[in-house]
């Protein structure tokens, strides 16, 4: 039983239990965690909270250097999408890793900067010319109305003040500027189905487990949605080729009805006076 008194983002402290279990996956062994629902917003968060672990960014940052080319395609995939709707302008990439997108933006005429909280990956990043500096997106040193674009790829689910959060991209974007906004869909199939073997789960590191119901209204207090879909994070690849194919088959289907594991969403600061 939890005693601990615990404060939604929405200022409500009563929750509901809606899982608890041992988190076996990414190469962690029995993570003991339990889900909770806010009765008031419905927003799930992860208990214990977790703390930033450096070990696992460390990890992040050591898989993007070993299989760079296929996260430089990630990237690439990611300024396609920005591109559909901003051609040119200032971008500012919150998480950014080794700085992959920077340099991909910067070769298709964005004048692009990142912040990352990992020291190593920003000195490898600076190593390769990439504008990229020591940051955390809860205070960051940028001027009002300074971006045309922020990208937040899978970082949101990681922080605890997410009001705050979203007050400074707000800040930091020009009016009619765009955020694109990535992290995974509690709301999914695949995630409902799997429990507490979700690869995404990550309890030791998601502070909030998001679904459009309870992400949408934190984003539409300030800014208006553009675009929202869902796209699938879990691997379709098994040993065994039966489940291999039932697992294609189902993240075939939940293409199909929008159930993908990840949520996918562009939101747009209004001009002047519009929302704060």
């Amino acid at each position: 039983m939890i005693t601990e008194k615990i404060i939604c983002i929405c200022g409500c402290s009563e929750y509901s239990e809606i899982l608890k279990g041992y988190y076996n996956r990414r190469g962690i062994s029995d993570y003991p965690f339990t889900l909770l629902r806010c009765k008031s917003c419905r927003l799930v968060r992860t208990f214990p909270i977790p703390e930033v672990n450096y070990e696992s960014i460390s990890r992040d940052t050591q898989a993007h250097l070993e299989d760079e080319k296929t996260w430089r395609e990630i990237s690439k995939g990611e300024i396609r999408r920005v591109k559909q709707y901003v051609k040119v302008g200032k971008l500012l990439d919150i998480g950014c890793n080794i700085g992959l997108m920077v340099k991909e933006t910067e070769k298709r005429g964005f004048d692009a900067i990142g912040i990352d909280i990992d020291e190593k990956a920003v000195e490898i990043a600076r190593r390769e010319s990439c504008n990229v500096n020591i940051g955390v997106p809860e205070s960051m040193n940028f001027l009002n109305n300074e971006f045309d674009v922020v990208l937040m790829n899978h970082v949101l689910e990681h922080i605890l003040d997410v009001n705050c959060t979203l007050r400074e991209v707000y800040r930091v974007l020009k009016p009619g500027g765009l955020l694109f906004l990535n992290v995974p869909n509690y709301a999914g199939l695949i995630a409902r189905m799997m429990k507490e073997r979700w690869l995404s789960l990550c309890p030791d590191e998601h502070v909030w487990q998001f679904e459009p119901n309870t992400l949408l209204p934190l984003l539409a207090y300030r800014f208006e949605i553009v675009n929202i879909r869902t796209s699938c994070l879990e691997p379709p690849s098994s040993p065994n080729l039966f489940r291999g194919w039932i697992k294609k088959l189902i993240i075939y289907f939940q293409l199909l009805i929008n159930k993908c594991d990840e949520l996918r969403i562009i939101a747009k600061k209004p001009h002047h006076g519009q929302k704060r």
